[in-house]
């Protein structure tokens, strides 16, 4: 075993319990699909990176990440019903505590756009874009990075969003479906659980 494949058993046992097996799974899989398209990788919504840092194991491609590190922007009318928890603020964390993550692990540091994903401009995001993960939790949120990143993913590169048909963000759904109906090229994929139940995740691949 190598030392990045050990590194990487060690990070996606961090993540379970943040997230489910095959979300991280499927997060691992299309990255390493993705490694023969033209492009650096995307992270809108990185939290602690945990997600980011095994991203990072698996890719020689740069990592970019984007968070406010304020936590969750204010919801709107896609977001009725969401979970009570999803306020905003929700999910605040220091952005050290991101960077703490990559220097344990002895990685590279990503580069780091801290700000609300409506005040980041395209001069903010790499020049091609190969993969890009999806986690904002809110319409606004995945609206906002979806038209971000759409326009600079490469042929063939994939969007993986995070938490798509969770019954307790059900503006993740909202977003994606309102994002696929004013776009031409976009090849939809809804993911399953390794037991053959509903994943809350799902690709965008760009043809």
């Amino acid at each position: 075993m190598t030392n990045n494949t050990f590194e990487a058993f060690h990070l996606a046992a961090n993540c379970v319990g943040i997230q489910s097996t095959a979300n991280i799974f499927h997060l691992a899989h299309f990255l390493i699909e993705c490694n023969r398209i033209p492009g650096d990788v995307v992270e809108f919504g990185c939290h602690a990176g945990h997600s980011a840092a095994l991203m990072s194991v698996l890719t020689s491609k740069r990592i970019w990440v984007y968070d406010s590190f304020r936590g969750l922007p204010e919801s709107g009318p896609g977001d009725k019903g969401a979970g009570r928890i999803f306020r905003p603020g929700y999910l605040t964390l220091n952005q050290q505590v991101l960077q703490h993550t990559f220097d344990h692990h002895f990685l590279p540091s990503p580069l780091i756009c801290a700000k609300w994903f409506s005040e980041v401009k395209p001069d903010d995001l790499p020049d091609k874009i190969a993969f890009a993960h999806l986690d904002g939790d809110l319409d606004v949120s995945v609206t906002q990075s979806l038209n971000l990143v759409w326009p600079r993913m490469s042929p063939g590169a994939v969007a993986l969003v995070h938490d798509y048909d969770q019954f307790s963000l059900p503006g993740v759904k909202v977003a994606v479906q309102k994002f696929i109906a004013g776009n031409a090229g976009v090849q939809f994929n809804q993911l399953v659980e390794l037991d053959g139940s509903g994943a809350m995740q799902c690709t965008l691949t760009k043809l």
